[in-house]
């Protein structure tokens, strides 16, 4: 008799251009539909990424009181039909960021919205809550499932999540899933109570896949200007560095380099760093192109991948950059040390704007290095479509 497929719900927050949005797409893309049928509910339906979800994927859909909480205040086509919640919307919005107590905004986002939110319809053999915050809380409080699995996409601690109240979540969980030894670390030290829960598990990366998309061709005329490409992809937000970015192409440029750096992303940071590029007179210099939804064939193009950033969970941008060997260049926030091997497999500079600098004019002009990273780029082993048999063990309470 033919086996039952099992039914598996994903929680997700949205698929906007970020390494969660892209991991969580990498993943269903490797799904054994034979033996399960995927079902999404997608908190705020938009994204680039979403093109690019399998067409087995099945949208459930999704509350008004949930469409509340991501919607803008702006959105009066929406509101008009809701005015209850528009007025719920409003208070809740100012108390969540003018009253938030001890919680993190999503923490208390949830907390003053979630007896509103219906259950999910349907039973599920398992669940998966594919993002910190409300994705995770919607899995324990409104989904009937045997399993239910969590996921943490970043270092736990630089998140401001109070702790207590997330212990509460990862007691009702049947895993917490990270993605890097050093993440499992620190949340063993945040929540130690729940460490037997927790797993690591790598987020999914698709050598085959990125090299395909990588080989489409850039309309855009950057690579035909005659100077040397870096590239850099990630939200323009703190974390990411991107300022620190601009401060290295001010020092560069100095230098006598001749260069364009393209930042593919878009962030709440934009203005700010475009007064910084302004200030500096860099604008034949960076370039902010927003988002894209095939990253692959800038990188493809650029001569050097820079990533800046404070502190990443783990890099996806490093390993697409490996697999499409390109000299890598990074600060040397904790979790690097897990993809990059200094002077190896790229090249790891401390945090200040003058060492990224000359990192990245090793990684342009040192012949003998950049054949040596190209070596050992092409001996290691990239991509892992293989790991989600180890996805759905955990998926399934198999430690």
């Amino acid at each position: 008799m033919k086996e039952q497929k099992k039914k598996i719900l994903f929680v997700i927050s949205s698929f906007k251009a970020g390494g969660a949005e892209k991991a969580i797409v990498s993943q269903l893309q490797c799904f054994d539909t034979s033996k399960y049928e995927i079902y999404a509910y997608i908190l705020n339906d938009f994204g680039l990424f979403k093109p690019l979800v399998p067409s087995f994927v099945m949208s459930l859909p999704v509350s008004d009181e949930i469409k509340a909480i991501y919607r803008p205040i702006k959105d009066f086509s929406f509101f008009a039909k809701h005015p209850i919640l528009f007025l719920k919307k409003i208070i809740r919005t100012l108390m969540a960021k003018k009253f938030p107590g001890n919680m993190a905004f999503a923490q208390k986002q949830w907390d003053l919205w979630k007896k509103d939110i219906p259950f999910i319809d349907g039973d599920f053999d398992i669940a998966v809550g594919h993002q910190q915050g409300l994705p995770n809380y919607m899995v324990i409080d409104k989904v009937h499932s045997k399993y239910k699995n969590l996921w943490i996409h970043t270092l736990y601690s630089k998140r401001k999540y109070n702790f207590k109240y997330d212990e509460y979540y990862y007691a009702k969980s049947t895993s917490v899933i990270t993605i890097s030894d050093i993440c499992k670390q620190d949340l063993e030290v945040c929540i130690p109570s729940q460490k037997d829960k927790y797993v690591v598990l790598p987020n999914i990366v698709n050598d085959r896949l990125i090299r395909q998309l990588a080989e489409a061709p850039v309309d855009e005329d950057f690579f035909s200007q005659g100077m040397q490409i870096i590239v850099t992809v990630g939200r323009l937000a703190h974390p990411k560095g991107i300022d620190r970015a601009v401060k290295a192409a001010k020092i560069l440029r100095e230098k006598g380099m001749e260069f364009l750096w393209i930042v593919i992303g878009e962030g709440p940071m934009r203005e700010e760093l475009q007064q910084l590029i302004n200030d500096y007179q860099l604008q034949d210099n960076f370039n902010m192109v927003g988002v894209r939804n095939n990253p692959y064939k800038y990188i493809a193009k650029a001569d050097i991948a820079v990533q800046p950033s404070d502190y990443e969970g783990k890099s996806i941008f490093a390993d697409e950059a490996k697999i499409l060997n390109k000299v890598f260049v990074s600060t040397n926030y904790e979790t690097i040390y897990d993809q990059i091997t200094d002077g190896v497999n790229g090249i790891i500079t401390d945090k200040d704007p003058l060492c990224l600098a000359e990192g990245i004019i090793r990684g342009l002009t040192d012949v003998k290095l950049r054949d040596r990273l190209m070596m050992h780029l092409n001996q290691e082993k990239l991509g892992n479509t293989e790991m989600i048999i180890r996805y759905y063990e955990i998926y399934e309470g198999k430690r």
